[in-house]
């Protein structure tokens, strides 16, 4: 038991060796409370108890062999500010205990938002509901979260108005679509004036569709007259050509043939002019 020197302010010091129950440890604290008594639990186990935050507590670590002190390895903790989370701050024994007696630190709940810790290298991350830590941290924390919830505030707020604004658009659009709807539906029924024009705009049609036939079975005729025409002349100069040069027309084809495409070419007796 330590006090203060004018006796107003009592804090126990409990090295807890044996397990205890979350339930045990919390009305053993509430018994202390209700003696106007503070209380810090000590472990001293190599691994963090379970109830290291639920109750006011710190894990602590003997003196190796190098001589080094007792340190303080769990429990004690700041705030980053810019990291947003809290961190282990060891620290030798002793001058933890001369905080906790001038009330330097004092047990602070980790808000909702920050009670996962990361523990180490490897990205681990443990659970911590409960540090001893300035009113610095406290404050840190307290700030942190304001500004947290504020820029969630917004975010939120920029979400419905823009919520509001896509609606507004697709009830606009619906409105639209409303109105040429209805505007298609009432031109169903034609005035005497659409009727004219759609009449005239029928016989434009006919009369240009009639054109458009006649153009092509004009040229129709003239390709065929052409074809006629090329069929005369060739028959007209395969007549002049004299027989001996026929012969080595047709020899100097299948000659080609033969060396280029290996095809053996036979000549007819009597070649005529093809019409295709």
């Amino acid at each position: 038991m330590a006090s203060s020197p004018d006796g107003s302010r009592r804090i126990a010091w409990e090295a807890q060796l044996s397990p205890i129950t979350d339930r045990d440890i919390l009305a053993r604290t509430a018994r202390y409370a209700a003696d106007c008594i503070g209380v810090c639990w000590v472990s001293p186990g190599p691994q963090a108890p379970p109830w290291i935050d639920v109750v006011p507590a710190v894990q602590v670590s003997a003196p190796d062999q190098h001589g080094q002190c007792w340190r303080v390895v769990d429990g004690l903790g700041g705030f980053d500010a810019a990291a947003g989370t809290w961190e282990f701050k060891p620290q030798e024994l002793g001058r933890f205990v001369r905080w906790v007696l001038s009330g330097s630190v004092t047990p602070v709940a980790s808000l909702p938002h920050y009670t996962s810790v990361p523990r180490g290298s490897g990205g681990h991350y443990v659970q911590r509901h409960l540090w001893w830590t300035s009113a610095q941290s406290e404050r840190a924390q307290n700030e942190h979260d304001r500004r947290r919830q504020e820029q969630a505030e917004r975010t939120n707020r920029a979400r419905r108005e823009a919520a509001v604004r896509r609606a507004a658009r697709q009830q606009q659009e619906f409105q639209r679509m409303q109105q040429l709807k209805w505007r298609r539906q009432s031109q169903l029924v034609p005035t005497p004036e659409d009727e004219e024009i759609l009449r005239a705009q029928a016989q434009e049609r006919r009369r240009l569709e009639e054109a458009w036939r006649r153009q092509r079975e004009q040229e129709a005729a003239k390709r065929e007259e052409l074809a006629d025409r090329a069929v005369e002349v060739a028959r007209a100069w395969w007549q002049d050509v004299p027989p001996v040069q026929r012969a080595e027309l047709f020899a100097a084809v299948a000659e080609r043939a033969w060396h280029d495409e290996e095809v053996r070419v036979e000549i007819p007796e009597r070649p005529q002019v093809s019409e295709s």
